[in-house]
């Protein structure tokens, strides 16, 4: 009589074995030696880090301090107008900064388009100029050229948002911001002028621009929009 091999089906896949992970431990899937569990590194052992390894954890950190001061104050202002690489184009810049000089130059970020696709300069010129006066309020004017406006085009004005971002010894943002609207048209100059009262304790600013067709609300689609960095303001010496 033949012997039957339990009742398991021919073909049928093998049960995975499941490894409890216990506190301190993780799971390491391998090919070769299958799943298991692990300590993790520095539990046994402290931890080996060469001194590049270092530097550069802690640049990473600083990187993502700076360049979620930067982001999150515009994140508002991006309704509609998301780009997925403005955090990893923010976080590499101000890495190789931090690597190549030991600190971070606010001044690289202007004319910093916050969508990579949809540059504010396709839509508009834009000339921006600023001053500190009585070392309390910050005067800006800007001066934005129309924008093309095709035959096609439904909106026959633009929404624009001057956006000033104050920056004090820990980097901690204060936003302050101003909109106006404007007739569309290649021959039309337009100016926008605010004064701004500095927070206390800022040292720096930066100065961005929203600019989008309207119409009853927002027009067209992001070919129609633009947020752009025009000016990073030293308060300390203006």
């Amino acid at each position: 009589m033949r012997k039957e091999k339990g009742n398991s089906k021919s073909g049928a896949k093998k049960a995975k074995k499941i490894h409890p992970v216990g506190e301190g431990k993780i799971l390491v899937k391998s090919k070769t030696y299958g799943d298991h569990p692990r300590n993790k590194r520095g539990t046994i052992k402290e931890a080996v880090l060469n001194d590049d390894m270092k530097l550069s954890g802690s640049q990473t950190k600083l990187a993502n301090l700076y360049a979620k001061a930067v982001k999150d104050p515009l994140d508002p202002f991006r309704e509609k107008f998301h780009d997925g690489t403005m955090w990893s184009t923010l976080l590499s810049l101000f890495k190789k900064q931090l690597w190549r000089d030991g600190l971070v130059d606010l001044k690289s970020l202007e004319e910093f388009q916050c969508h990579s696709e949809y540059p504010l300069t396709r839509l508009f010129q834009r000339k921006i100029s600023a001053s500190v006066s009585s070392g309390a309020t910050l005067d800006i004017e800007v001066i934005t050229h129309g924008g093309v406006k095709r035959r096609s085009e439904k909106a026959k004005d633009y929404r624009q948002i001057l956006i000033v971002i104050f920056y004090n010894d820990d980097f901690k943002p204060t936003v302050e911001s101003e909109t106006a609207f404007f007739k569309l048209g290649i021959d039309k100059r337009n100016k926008q002028n605010v004064s701004v009262p500095i927070p206390k304790g800022s040292i720096v600013a930066l100065v961005a621009l929203r600019c989008d067709h309207w119409k009853d609300g927002l027009a067209g689609g992001f070919s129609r929009r633009g947020l752009e960095i025009l000016k990073a303001i030293d308060l300390r010496t203006s």
